[in-house]
């Protein structure tokens, strides 16, 4: 359910006992369309709260967020000088509307002492924050301007008069109804409910109308609705909200408890963000890499086809070997010749095309370059071959990690894999945090180290494997490298095989299968052609073990901090 006017006035009444009196010790812009005011009160202790401007998340609430400084845009600055120290007067909200504004006395350009307005309108995607002179009710600066080709019922900039949003245009507010209004507005409601409530007042979501009309009989619901709607009412008028049928306070209702509806928004909109932001960023590394996947096999496509040109550079030496040997055999000035192919055990007689303007000599040498230059083109389209192949191979590795992680700094250790790096205006790449390898302990106590990614894969060959250890990996199967750490000279305990052999199976391609072929091999055996991508490794003298990718059965995580 959106934040609208009802939930806003519930959140304002139990915020208010820390906010008025408090004094505002900072003012940040974390990120564009958000606002995080910090402050203190004397009795209250420090707070923070964090209005969102942003469509489909307009919101305004105390927020348990840490502190997140960001480049502050001008209209910020110039609010700081006026409230920045201030102290919070009094805290309202526009009669059933979605503005909540802000008594705070600061201080004007001279130093002197000056109340001004704070005003935040929640209204979606016409959300926005002005700092108002309280004299003069002028704007003194605004998040967004508005002209009057945006709007023509008010225009926001600084030196306009400030003037409330306007209103839905012919509904009354339910809380500026008394009884006998609401009684005769309910004998005219007809059903479907949701739809004439939303028809018949202002301030209401449409996710409120749905609950104040949920369950209603469409023939006898007119009653209930209007006595729903007297409780709303009420209310409003005694911001009585922590109440329900039960006599519970909202607070205590839901597993581990909240310690109030402030607490309850904060939660639901930092979870429901940060999975929208993992979803987003899952979607975008799918498409990254089925692009990448599409141009890397057009690449090879054209390999192929180079190859396929490129002459033979076995039988071009052949060929000018041939030659050599009949030199007697070849006059100046002809085109082709035949000859007897000594090099096939049917000694057939080949024809041979040759350089008219070339004498038989160089000709020869003409064919050993060509043997040469050939034998270079292919060693290149070879390598070229192979460097696309390890490309593929851990891209289809890294999709499969995508799939399977759950978690945002899973997917954030793969977009270094998969994404370009950011830059700076100057072109400079923007250095980023790289999370270490999954760590996790088996039964015997031993770590069992998980890469999610190629570079932690890398990480776990490169840098934090010993000879001695213990490496795993889904058969020919794209999957997370596995690595057993063991004590010098000691060997793998049988339930930490099992265990790390899971793991292994479980975070692969697999992972659906019934049972999983799993390699593993010491640390030793296993090595990384050069200039292969990171995470590609080749390995000997492997045994298989079978795993059962039960997520039920893999060890605990240990928490990995950032390399």
């Amino acid at each position: 359910m959106p934040v609208d006017a009802i939930t806003l006035a519930a959140l304002l009444a139990e915020a208010k006992p820390c906010l008025e009196g408090a004094r505002v010790t900072a003012l940040h812009q974390p990120e564009r369309g958000i606002l995080s005011v910090f402050g203190r009160h004397n009795e209250m202790g420090n707070w923070h709260w964090r209005v969102d401007l942003r469509d489909g998340v307009a919101r305004a609430h105390l927020s348990q967020d840490a502190l997140v400084k960001g480049a502050a845009p001008p209209w910020l600055v110039q609010a700081r000088k006026h409230i920045d120290g201030g102290r919070i007067l009094s805290v309202e909200q526009a009669p059933w509307e979605r503005v909540i504004r802000w008594r705070i006395s600061g201080r004007d350009q001279l130093g002197d002492p000056h109340v001004y307005a704070l005003v935040m309108e929640i209204v979606g995607r016409y959300s926005l924050i002005a700092l108002v002179d309280e004299a003069t009710g002028q704007i003194l600066t605004a998040s967004r301007t508005v002209d009057e080709t945006m709007s023509r019922y008010r225009q926001i900039a600084p030196g306009l008069p400030y003037a409330l949003p306007p209103g839905a245009a012919g509904k009354p507010a339910l809380a500026d109804c008394d009884d006998a209004a609401l009684q005769a507005l309910c004998t005219q409601a007809v059903a479907p409910w949701s739809t004439w409530v939303g028809k018949t007042f202002s301030g209401l979501s449409k996710g409120r109308q749905q609950a104040l009309t949920v369950g209603l009989d469409p023939e006898t619901g007119g009653s209930e609705l209007c006595r729903r709607l007297s409780h709303w009412r009420e209310a409003w008028r005694h911001s009585g909200w922590q109440w329900r049928a039960d006599g519970e306070p909202i607070a205590e209702v839901g597993p581990g408890g909240l310690a109030g509806l402030n607490e309850a928004v904060d939660r639901y909109y930092r979870e429901r963000l940060a999975e929208e932001a993992r979803t987003r960023l899952q979607e975008r590394l799918r498409l990254q890499i089925t692009q990448q996947r599409d141009k890397l096999h057009l690449q090879l496509d054209e390999v192929e086809t180079a190859w396929s040109r490129c002459e033979s550079a076995e039988r071009l030496q052949q060929e000018a070997e041939l030659l050599q040997g009949n030199l007697y055999r070849v006059s100046t000035g002809v085109e082709q010749v035949e000859l007897e192919d000594y090099f096939d055990p049917a000694y057939p007689t080949v024809t041979l095309t040759l350089d008219p303007h070339l004498s038989p000599s160089e000709n020869v040498q003409r064919r050993f370059r060509l043997a040469q230059k050939s034998q270079r083109q292919r060693e290149h389209l070879q390598g070229q071959r192979q460097a696309l192949n390890e490309r593929l191979w851990e891209l289809t590795e890294t999709a499969e990690m995508v799939e399977t992680a759950t978690e945002m700094a899973d997917l954030s250790a793969l977009a270094a894999d998969v994404l370009p790096p950011e830059t700076t205006g100057k072109g400079k790449a923007v250095a980023t945090a790289q999370m270490a390898p999954e760590q996790y302990r088996s039964s015997d106590g031993l770590t069992i180290l998980v890469g999610r990614s190629g570079q932690q894969n890398q990480a776990i060959f490169k840098e934090l494997s010993r000879n001695h250890d213990l490496w795993l990996h889904a058969q020919n199967i794209p999957g997370a490298h596995v690595l057993i750490r063991l004590p010098k000279g000691s060997t793998v305990p049988d339930r930490t095989l099992e265990e790390a052999a899971t793991l292994a199976a479980y975070f692969s391609k697999a992972r659906h299968a019934t049972h999983v072929s799993v390699v593993f091999v010491p640390r030793r055996h296993v090595r990384q052609p050069k200039g292969a991508a990171p995470g590609f490794v080749h390995y000997t003298h492997e045994l298989t073990v079978l795993a059962e990718p039960n997520p039920e059965t893999l060890p605990p995580r240990v928490s990995a901090a950032p390399m």
